[in-house]
C-alpha cells in the first residue's frame, strides 16, 4: 500500500467495513432527499393519518417522524446485526487496546494484546479471538469478539480496574471506526487459534501469543492432533466467568510439536 502512495503521489486512506448504523443513516439521508419531491397539493390527504400517527405516539411528534422513516427505509423488523470493522461478519464486534497513557508501556502490538488477553480474560471469550492486527506506529491493536460476549468482557475489564489498576498498562474500548493498521503485521499477524483434532501446523494461542504468566510462551490451546507448540500454564489474570466460578487465570495450550 505505501508503495502504490510513493509511486502514484497520492494518499489512500483505509475506511472500515460500514456498519448497520451506517446503512440506516444512509437510507434517512436517501429518503429526506426523496421527500422534497412530493408536491405540496397532495399533502392534505394525509393529515387525518397524521394527526392519528402522533396520537399513538401521545403527541410524541419525533417518535411518530422516526418511526414513519424507518418503516420507510425497510429497517424496522429487528435491530441489524453488528458488523466486523475487520472482517465485515455479523455479530462480531471490533474492539481496540491501547497502551495506557499513564502506564509504563508506550507501545503496544498484536503480540502484547494477545498475552494480555490471555492473561487477564482467558477461557472462551480469550480463545474465540482469532484476529489481531496491529495500529500504526504499535498504537495498540484491534480484534474482534462475539456480540454476545460484549457485556462479560466489559465487566472483567471492569473488574480488572478495580483490582489491579495499578498494573494495567492499557485501554479497553470498543472499536466505532477503524484506525490505521500496520503495513507489516508478520509479527502479531492474525493470531489463529487451532484447536482441531487434526493438523500437523496448527499453533496454540496464534503461534507467537504469549501465555500470559511467567516466561513461557502458548496461550491457549494447540492443535491435539500434534499440531501447535507446546505452552505451559500461564498465571494470573481473570477468565470468564462462565468457565468456572468466578475470576481465575487461564491455562496454556498443551499441544505437543
Amino acid at each position: 500500500m505505501e508503495d502504490i502512495e510513493r509511486q502514484a503521489g497520492i494518499k489512500l486512506q483505509r475506511v472500515g467495513i460500514p456498519q448497520p448504523e451506517d446503512v440506516i443513516r444512509a437510507s434517512a439521508t436517501g429518503i429526506l432527499t426523496n421527500l422534497e419531491e412530493v408536491h405540496k397539493d397532495v399533502l392534505p390527504m394525509f393529515e387525518e393519518a397524521a394527526k392519528k400517527l402522533v396520537e399513538q405516539h401521545n403527541g410524541d411528534h419525533m417518535a411518530a417522524i422516526c418511526k414513519t422513516l424507518a418503516y420507510i427505509s425497510g429497517h424496522y423488523k429487528s435491530a441489524m446485526a453488528a458488523r466486523s470493522l475487520l472482517t465485515g461478519q455479523e455479530r462480531q464486534l471490533t474492539m481496540k487496546m491501547a497502551p495506557n497513557s499513564e502506564g509504563q508501556a508506550r507501545v503496544l502490538d498484536s503480540f502484547l494484546a494477545r498475552e494480555f488477553l490471555d492473561r487477564w480474560w482467558g477461557g472462551r471469550i480469550a480463545d474465540s479471538i482469532r484476529i489481531l492486527r496491529t495500529i500504526k506506529n504499535k498504537g495498540g491493536a484491534v480484534f474482534d469478539i462475539y456480540e454476545d460476549q460484549y457485556d462479560r468482557f466489559m465487566d472483567n475489564y471492569q473488574h480488572i480496574l478495580s483490582q489491579e489498576a495499578d498494573r494495567m498498562t492499557f485501554t479497553v474500548e470498543r472499536c466505532q471506526e477503524l484506525p490505521e493498521l500496520a503495513e507489516d503485521d508478520s509479527q502479531g499477524g492474525s493470531g489463529w487459534r487451532n484447536d482441531g483434532d487434526a493438523g500437523g501446523n496448527s499453533y496454540g494461542g496464534g503461534g507467537n501469543s504469549y501465555g500470559g504468566g511467567g516466561n513461557s510462551y502458548g496461550g491457549g490451546r494447540g492443535g491435539r492432533g500434534g499440531g501447535g507448540f507446546s505452552g505451559n500454564r500461564g498465571g494470573g489474570g481473570y477468565q470468564d466467568r462462565n468457565d468456572g466460578g468466578g475470576y481465575r487465570g487461564g491455562r496454556g495450550g498443551r499441544g505437543g510439536y
